[in-house]
């Protein structure tokens, strides 16, 4: 539970840093190639003692796709390698998510498209109790109902028939992928070693990050100091919340964990919304922080 606390604040400050850089005009792509760049060198680092020529050695017995669907861990031998596959594949899940969310908030408005995006953690949440069997406990699936509900009523639009375009395919690419990218998480815990976890996140946001620049490089925009003080300022928390969201799904099941990362987030920066910067929320504002409160409370029975 304190990994998963620490996952939430770390995802909490990446928005907080976010909203804060959101008056200036800034590069969105160059911030997200920096950040990724940041989270990645900062993994490396954390993994100075692992076996880093182990990540080529030859002979790994498992497929990706036989590992997903078996949930067996890998031999510890071939562990820095299926670390750094899935890495691969992770980084790719990463910036697709990115990049669908991009899509849909031109398309159809922030608000909307981020409200499919939190409720991406269908998806591993799915995925986890199908492939897995992770069923939580009554209470706690009461409290999981709880955290949903106060993701969908945080970002419920003002005009309550705009939610028919939920169905519009951007959207629904957004709910998927980001889904994906969240998920990825899990998949490393079930089948890798929590040991070879610097690998997994070297290379996942190092993956990300050359598409990342690749995108930046395309486009021929140019940036400056302020790009990079803001990608740095989200590198460093995007490492620390994906590194513990991993290690508290080591202990706690899929669908427990995922709504509760979501709604906590979403708690912490309306809290902070209104300590921070003066911000009144509205009767449904209040409503999904207090439903999030108990839906935490429920869980941790």
């Amino acid at each position: 539970m304190i990994a998963l606390l620490l996952a939430i604040a770390a995802s909490a400050t990446m928005a907080l840093v976010l909203k804060l850089s959101e008056s200036r005009d800034l590069d969105r792509y160059a911030v997200t190639a920096i950040n990724y760049v940041i989270a990645a060198g900062g993994a490396a680092l954390m993994g100075l003692g692992l076996d880093w020529g182990a990540v080529f050695a030859p002979g790994m017995q498992q497929t990706i796709i036989d590992a997903v669907l078996s949930g067996e861990r890998v031999a510890p031998a071939h562990g820095p390698t299926w670390a750094a596959r899935w890495g691969l594949v992770t980084g790719v899940l990463l910036f697709a998510g990115l990049i669908s969310l991009q899509i849909a908030i031109r398309r159809h408005g922030v608000g909307l498209s981020t409200a499919m995006a939190k409720l991406g953690v269908l998806v591993p949440m799915t995925l986890a109790i199908g492939l897995w069997g992770e069923h939580p406990q009554p209470v706690q699936w009461a409290g999981i109902g709880l955290a949903l509900a106060a993701i969908v009523l945080a970002n419920w639009p003002d005009d309550g028939d705009r939610w028919r375009d939920a169905i519009r395919p951007a959207l629904v690419v957004v709910l998927v992928c980001v889904g994906l990218s969240e998920f990825s998480g899990k998949v490393f815990q079930q089948n890798g070693h929590l040991a070879d976890k610097p690998i997994f996140l070297a290379v996942g946001f190092g993956a990300a990050g050359v598409i990342a620049w690749l995108v930046v490089a395309a486009r021929r925009r140019r940036f400056g100091s302020s790009e990079v003080a803001v990608g740095i300022a989200v590198g460093v928390p995007n490492l620390f919340s994906i590194g513990s969201l991993v290690d508290a799904l080591d202990v706690l099941p899929a669908a427990v964990v995922f709504p509760i990362f979501a709604a906590g987030s979403l708690l912490v920066v309306q809290i902070a919304g209104v300590v921070v910067f003066g911000e009144r929320p509205d009767r449904k504002g209040w409503a999904a922080v207090a439903l999030t409160g108990v839906a935490l409370v429920l869980i941790n029975l």
